[in-house]
């Protein structure tokens, strides 16, 4: 999918289920965004 339809759709669709999986109950520790900066 990342191949065919490219880096911005996997993010969105990635969020997507993020968002629909934690409205379901599911605990997800993970968080796309990090501290980190790019310097």
């Amino acid at each position: 999918m990342l191949k065919t339809e490219g880096p911005l759709r996997a993010h969105f669709l990635l969020e997507r289920l993020i968002d629909h999986a934690r409205r379901g109950g599911a605990y997800l520790p993970f968080k796309a965004n990090t501290a980190y900066v790019n310097s």
